[in-house]
């Protein structure tokens, strides 16, 4: 799926979308977008929350994090040698206290 999804984001971008790097996170990296508004609901409706115990798909966010996605995060999308990485930036490191005591009380 995410392959069908990468190349149909790769072939309707702009040229100001297509990111030039060579190696994120340690991966070599064949090409790179970064998604627009409208795009990052395609990205969201893979239900990567999903996938959370799949062995085919790699983490380092907990599934608050997986469940908390929106269009507001920035999302950037990479065509790597064995696979896709997503890179999300402005994801809530964790929920924001609430009620008179900073907590639920329920």
């Amino acid at each position: 799926m995410a392959r069908y999804l990468f190349d149909d984001l790769w072939y309707n971008s702009t040229p100001q979308q297509r990111l030039s790097v060579s190696s994120v996170e340690g991966y070599n990296v064949f090409q790179g977008i970064s998604l627009s508004v409208d795009d990052r609901q395609k990205v969201l409706n893979l239900h990567l929350k999903d996938e959370y115990l799949s062995p085919y798909l790699k983490t380092n966010m907990n599934l608050f994090h997986l469940l908390m996605m929106d269009e507001q995060a920035d999302i950037k999308f990479f065509k790597l040698e064995n696979g896709w990485l997503f890179e999300f930036d402005g994801i809530p490191a964790g929920p924001k206290p609430f009620g008179q005591q900073k907590y639920d009380t329920r």
